[in-house]
């Protein structure tokens, strides 16, 4: 957040957690670490500073992360006519969907054309 992370580093960022965790489960972590660094060492804190976390949670809300990643809009079956089935494949499609995340490509057509247009260079 305080760097000025783009809407990609947080989808990547739920990419990352998925699936054993989330980023609603990782606000709550934070949460839980930032009560536990109490300067005052056994008084309770009075209050606990949300900030950074409630504008973390704002963003992965809003990009539609907060509980998994954003699904991949391009699968293999819409490649098999220009790609055979096969490890190539796999690749093209974390290619794609590398693509989508970091340029927020929402067509189908578009990025297909952009998968297949780097595969040819």
């Amino acid at each position: 957040m305080k760097n000025g992370a783009k809407a990609s580093a947080y989808k990547r960022l739920a990419k990352k957690l998925a699936p054993e965790t989330n980023c609603a489960f990782l606000i709550k972590l934070a949460t839980a670490d930032q009560c536990g660094r109490n300067p005052q060492k056994g008084n309770p804190l009075s209050v606990v500073p949300h900030d950074s976390l409630d504008a973390f949670y704002e963003m992965v809300e809003e990009l539609g992360v907060l509980y998994a990643p954003e699904p991949g809009i391009l699968m293999g079956a819409d490649l098999l006519d220009s790609v055979k089935p096969g490890p190539g494949l796999g690749n093209l499609l974390e290619r794609a969907y590398k693509i989508q995340i970091e340029e927020g490509i929402t067509d189908k057509e578009i990025l297909k054309s952009r998968v297949l247009k780097k595969e040819q260079e």
